[in-house]
Formats: structure tokens, C-alpha cells, sequence
């Protein structure tokens, strides 16, 4: 809890905004610009819907990962805590090519 605490003293203005990159495959990559505030699993649906794989919405088929971290849908972690070490995070996106789907 103290850390928590600790994080929320440390965040920056209300309003304040963060340019989150998704790299797809380790090839495509793809930045947005994400206010505070947002959560890990509204970025993760953001994404998918911008570029038009929303059947991919809460499937467990995708992988999201950010270092050694996996991202999940359903994480309500606020984007400026959950990415507190970096000033514009790098995510990587591993689509189930194994799954016979086509990008």
C-alpha cells in the first residue's frame, strides 16, 4: 500500500500523457499518444481497434508483454503506474500466427 501511495505523489499533472509504441511480431510498430488515467486493458482494446482486430478483444490468443511483465485485459492498473519506470514504454504484440489467422 505504501508504494502505491508512493507512486500516485510521483505521477505527473492531471491531463498528462504518455506515448505508449506496440510493436507487432517485433516488426510493425504502431505509438500512441495515451492519457493518464487510462488503463492497461482500455490501451490494449485501443490498439486492437485501431488496427481493426477487435476479435482479438479479450482472447487469449494475443500476447502483450512489456519487458519481463505480460499484460492482460481486464487490468485496471492506470498506464502511468503500471509503466512508472519508463517515459514511453515499448509493447510487444505476438499474434497466433500458429493459428492460421493472416495480418
Amino acid at each position: 500500500m505504501r508504494d502505491l501511495l508512493i507512486d500516485m505523489k510521483n505521477q505527473k499533472r492531471p491531463g498528462s500523457k504518455m506515448n505508449i509504441s506496440f510493436f507487432k511480431n517485433y516488426d510493425e510498430i504502431y505509438t500512441f499518444e495515451v492519457s493518464y488515467g487510462t488503463t492497461i486493458d482500455q490501451t490494449l482494446k485501443y490498439y486492437l481497434r485501431k488496427i481493426n482486430r477487435t476479435e482479438f478483444i479479450n482472447s487469449n490468443k494475443i500476447k502483450f508483454s512489456f519487458g519481463e511483465k505480460i499484460l492482460r485485459f481486464g487490468d485496471n492498473t492506470p498506464i502511468e503506474i503500471f509503466f512508472k519506470s519508463s517515459t514511453e514504454p515499448k509493447i510487444y504484440v505476438n499474434f497466433p500466427f500458429a493459428f492460421g489467422f493472416k495480418l
